[in-house]
Order: structure tokens, then C-alpha cells, then sequence
């Protein structure tokens, strides 16, 4: 090797040096992007399987206990049925007897077969009520006087009582049908067999469509009345769930309370179609979950549903719990504990007597003292993204419609009456697959909504829905509630 060949080399190598050390250290910074992005998505991986492993053990629960043992039921939950010491429901005792039958005493005892049997002076009596089938259908010739109007320049005659003009079913099946498909849930076709099996009238199940329809026509007045009835109403339970109109998304809407209930079946699930149900403004108490549509309603006070909050809580501490552990928070399972256990409280606290036997004063106190054990609870931060959004909702504007049930004892703190008023549709949901045209999901909310009201207000469904086919629109609003004023 010559010596220029070897100075030269020897003049090159720091600039080499340096170029290697650059790469080296850009090298090195991406392997730690790369492991810092790698533990990231581990542990987002293993959030992702916790939340599929929650998911699939509430849909999949496990089925080791046997029926009826101790182990069948979660630990802490309540029995099913009455509680201990409840008198048992009796049904009431007949207040007519249309028929007695003698029966002599036996000549054989049933037990042992024995023939050596006494006579006695007592007797014992077995009351026994049943139905008598099959019943028949009744038919009624109506012969009609008729008078010429000069005006009309025709022949016009009246309706009878009991009588549909130019129908050649009477109110009665119409009633019984429409109750059927509307109070019950049956199909067409289904109530179209009960009442042709069961009571021997036959109709074709289109009949049935013309019912429902007319008793929707029919009840549009009242329908239109008992929505503006809500819109003033003291308390005032919102919910929705999804529906289908001919193959085509669509929402349910829900607003009522324990005296009234409207549905409404929307193409949307927006701003407009929940003022269309509850209107701009509500004199009245919101009860109603985090859905953000609800925020727009200018209401006098607002309760978010405390059981959608303790169920929030007890996913998100389940999921913790499911990872491994190497990233299983114990910090975020225990936030999620005591937070549910806060508003566990909450909702025990309301259904005690005693609470609303308590001044407005002292309520207030008391919803000031919540107020800082909340703030207590969710001081520290959380490092588990969806516990930390949790923490930082509990703490938004959504704090302050948490303990409108304290402040007002005829707020309930759950919005389970919505829930379950929204159930039946839900079923039906999942029967039907929905409505078939907007004629159907029209009459579908009327009639779900008199149809409820009236069970709310105590009136029996077919003689309401009787008035409703055979009177006028004062007498159905009569017949409807039990104060019609």
C-alpha cells in the first residue's frame, strides 16, 4: 500500500465515523419508536380482548350450577319471586254462581281403595270458573228507514247503535283483532286463526290491516292530544331504539310517564325527531340517558339514568380485570368499583322512605355532600384511555343532572320505566322484522301509544278501544282516561 493511498484514507475516516454514528443513532431512535409502538399496540391488543372476552361471557354466560342451587345465582343477587313472608296473590272469589251440582258422597275412599265409609252431616264446596266453548258468532240484520235530503238530493239513513256502516264485520271482532295484533302482539294471520278457531268468524288476514287502520284513523285526535299532554307534563321519561320500515333503518321514539306513553316511528334519529316527540322546551323534569340529542331540550331539570352510569362502570372494570397481567390496571378496576358503588347508593338512598320525608333544605345539603364525594372519587387521573373519558364525563356538564333525584323525590333516578315500555316493540322488532309501508309504523304509533296510556291510566284496552270504533272522539277521550278533564 502506498503512503498517499494510506493517508488518505486515514484523512477520510472521521467524516466516515460520523456518517456511520448518525445512522447509528437514527437506527437506534427507530427501534425505540418501534418498541414504544409495538407496547402500544400489545397493550391496545389486550384491551381489545378483554372488551371481546366481556362481551362474549354477557352474551355466553357459564352453566356449571345446576337449577335451583345456591351456585346458580350471582353472589349478592337477589332471589327471583316474592320476597320471604309476602302473602300469596289469590284470584277473587266468583260473585255469581250460575250453576250447583250436587255430588253424593263416594262409595270407595280415592286413597285406599276401601269400602267401610261413613256418612256426614258436612259438606264442602268447590267454586270453579271457566269459559264456555266454542262460543258462536252472532249475526244482526239492521232494516233501515231511510229519508230523502233535499240538500244532498239523496236517500241517507242512520247508524244504529253497534252498527258500522257499510262493514260487514261488527265493532266487536274489529276490537278483538285490532287489541290482538296491537295490545298482545299477534300477527294477522295468527289473530285471524284465534278468531276463527276459537269463536268460529271468519275473515281473510287483510281484514285484519283495515281494523288496525281504521282504529288508527280514528284515534289520530287523540294521538295529537296525548303528545301535547307530554309535552307538559311534570316528569317526562325520553328512550328510543331502532326499527325497520321495509327493510330500511328507522328509530322508535319514547316519551311518557307513569300516566302516559307516546311512540313515534321516525326515519332519524336527530334533533328534529326528538323535538317532534318532546318538543323545544320542557316545563317539566328530563329523565333520559347521555344520548346528546336529549342536551338540546331546553328543560326545567334534568336526570341522567344512573343504571346506564353503574353498567358503564361495570364493563369498563370487567375489562381491566379480563387483561393480563401485565397490563391489567388495578387502579382503574378499583375507580370503576367505588363509582358504581357511589351510584348504587344513589339509586338505594331514593327508593328509602325516608327520603322524601325530608326538607328541601336538607336535600340540598345532601346533594352538596355527593357533589365533593364525587369530585373525590374522580380527582386522579387514569392512564387507561376509556376509564380516563369516563372520569372526564363524570366531571363534565352532565354532573349536575346526577342528583336531580335527591333534589326531587318524584324523580326517579333510573330511566327504567322507558326501558320498559320500549320492551314489547323491541320484541316485536325481532319477531316482524318491523313495519312493511309508512301507513303501518303511522298506525303502529298511535295504537301502541293509546294502548299504553289507557293500561297506565287503569281502563280496560278492548272496552277503550270498543269506544273508540263505535262513539265519537269526546266519548273514545272519555273512555280513555279516568279524568278526562
Amino acid at each position: 500500500m502506498s503512503a498517499h493511498w494510506v493517508l488518505s484514507e486515514y484523512q477520510r475516516r472521521p467524516a466516515r465515523e460520523e456518517v456511520l454514528w448518525t445512522e447509528l443513532d437514527a437506527l437506534q431512535e427507530e427501534v425505540r419508536e418501534a418498541r414504544k409502538r409495538i407496547a402500544a399496540l400489545e397493550e391496545e391488543n389486550a384491551a381489545l380482548k378483554a372488551r371481546l372476552q366481556t362481551v362474549h361471557r354477557r352474551q355466553f354466560k357459564a352453566n356449571g350450577a345446576t337449577p335451583g342451587s345456591a351456585g346458580d345465582r350471582q353472589a349478592g343477587k337477589k332471589k327471583r319471586g316474592a320476597p320471604a313472608g309476602h302473602p300469596p296473590w289469590r284470584r277473587p272469589v266468583p260473585r255469581e254462581v250460575n250453576h250447583t251440582i250436587e255430588v253424593p258422597a263416594p262409595g270407595v275412599c280415592p286413597h285406599c281403595g276401601g269400602t267401610r265409609l261413613e256418612l256426614l252431616d258436612d259438606v264442602t264446596e268447590h267454586v270453579v270458573e271457566d269459559i264456555v266453548l266454542p262460543p258462536r258468532p252472532v249475526t244482526t240484520r239492521f232494516v233501515h228507514r231511510q229519508a230523502y235530503c233535499r240538500t244532498c238530493r239523496r236517500a241517507v239513513v242512520q247508524c244504529a247503535p253497534g252498527e258500522r256502516l257499510g262493514a260487514a264485520i261488527g265493532p266487536v271482532t274489529s276490537t278483538v283483532t285490532t287489541w290482538l295484533r296491537y295490545g298482545i302482539g299477534m300477527s294477522c294471520r295468527k289473530a285471524q286463526r284465534v278468531l276463527h278457531e276459537l269463536f268460529g268468524m271468519p275473515f281473510v288476514p287483510a281484514s285484519a290491516v283495515h281494523f288496525g287502520r281504521r282504529a288508527s284513523a280514528r284515534g289520530a285526535p287523540l294521538y295529537d292530544d296525548l303528545r301535547q299532554k307530554i309535552k307538559a307534563a311534570p316528569v317526562v321519561h325520553a328512550d328510543e331504539t331502532s326499527w325497520r320500515q321495509d327493510g330500511i333503518n328507522h328509530v322508535v321514539w319514547f316519551a311518557g310517564n307513569d300516566d302516559l306513553a307516546v311512540f313515534r316511528i321516525d326515519r332519524h334519529r336527530s334533533t328534529e325527531a326528538a323535538h317532534q316527540v318532546l318538543g323545544a322546551e320542557l316545563p317539566g323534569t328530563l329523565v333520559s340517558d347521555a344520548y346528546a340529542v336529549y342536551d338540546t331540550i331546553a328543560a326545567a331539570a334534568r336526570q341522567s339514568c344512573l343504571a346506564h352510569l353503574i353498567r358503564r362502570a361495570k364493563e369498563l372494570g370487567e375489562q381491566c380485570a379480563a387483561r393480563s397481567a401485565r397490563y391489567r390496571d388495578k387502579r382503574a378496576i378499583g375507580f370503576c368499583t367505588r363509582v358504581g358503588d357511589f351510584f348504587r347508593g344513589i339509586c338505594a338512598e331514593t327508593r328509602d322512605a325516608a327520603h322524601a320525608a325530608r326538607c328541601a333544605v336538607t336535600r340540598r345539603r345532601r346533594v352538596r355532600a355527593l357533589d365533593r364525594v364525587l369530585g373525590r372519587l374522580c380527582k386522579r387521573r387514569q392512564r387507561d384511555p376509556q376509564v380516563e373519558s369516563f372520569r372526564k364525563r363524570l366531571l363534565g356538564s352532565e354532573r349536575r343532572s346526577f342528583f336531580t333525584c335527591i333534589t326531587d323525590p318524584a324523580v326517579p333516578a333510573t330511566n327504567n320505566l322507558a326501558e320498559r315500555s320500549l320492551r314489547p316493540l323491541v320484541i316485536s322488532r325481532k319477531l316482524t322484522f318491523g313495519t312493511r309501508s309508512a301507513a303501518g309504523s303511522e298506525c303502529l304509533s298511535v295504537l301502541s301509544s293509546l294502548l299504553s296510556t289507557a293500561q297506565r291510566q287503569g281502563v280496560n284496552p278492548l272496552a277503550f278501544l270498543h269506544t273508540l270504533l263505535t262513539a265519537d272522539a269526546v266519548a273514545a277521550h272519555r273512555a280513555l282516561f279516568n279524568n278526562s278533564s
